[in-house]
């Protein structure tokens, strides 16, 4: 008997905010929980992702 690894059920165990969380989703986050964010625009919050050092990095998250 052969297991079909593929046919498994699958589940996410570890996932990472920063991977998961894109520019417009936490736009549309914000915008929907009434949260003023200081980006005005996707292609400003996509620029902030663009980190310099881990105190850039934890600001944005």
């Amino acid at each position: 008997m052969s297991l079909d690894l593929n046919a498994l059920k699958k589940a996410e165990l570890h996932i990472h905010l920063e991977g998961s969380l894109e520019p417009e989703l936490m736009l549309r986050l914000a915008q929907r929980n009434g949260i003023a964010l200081p980006y005005d625009s996707v292609e400003a919050l996509r620029a902030a992702y663009d980190f310099g050092n881990l105190q850039d990095f934890l600001n944005l998250y």
